[in-house]
């Protein structure tokens, strides 16, 4: 299975950088479509569903906690995270 950094990493054209650079892009990257994809999940769920997320996550930030949570009461959550991957670069080839 591919990871959200190996489809970012052949999403994008990193030619004129390092490896260094490159890598913080790609986690640059990864955190924004990763945020991008939780909030479009939050807003999918009722009341309910955001009161039983904020009391099963609580004050844990643990992002694979979060992932977990998330994959297991959203099925279309990865889908979601490559859509997500799309639309950045779409705006990236915009600029």
């Amino acid at each position: 299975m591919q990871t959200l950094k190996d489809i970012i990493a052949t999403s994008f054209s990193f030619v004129d950088l390092n490896d260094d650079e490159k890598n913080k892009m790609i986690n640059e990257l990864s955190d924004i479509a990763i945020q991008r994809t939780v909030i479009r999940s939050l807003e999918k769920m009722s009341n309910e569903e955001a009161e039983e997320f904020s009391n099963t996550i609580g004050d844990d930030t643990d992002p694979r906690k979060i992932f977990n949570y998330l994959e297991s009461h959203d099925p279309s959550f990865f889908d979601m995270l490559r859509e997500e991957v799309i639309r950045l670069q779409a705006l990236a080839s915009q600029e």
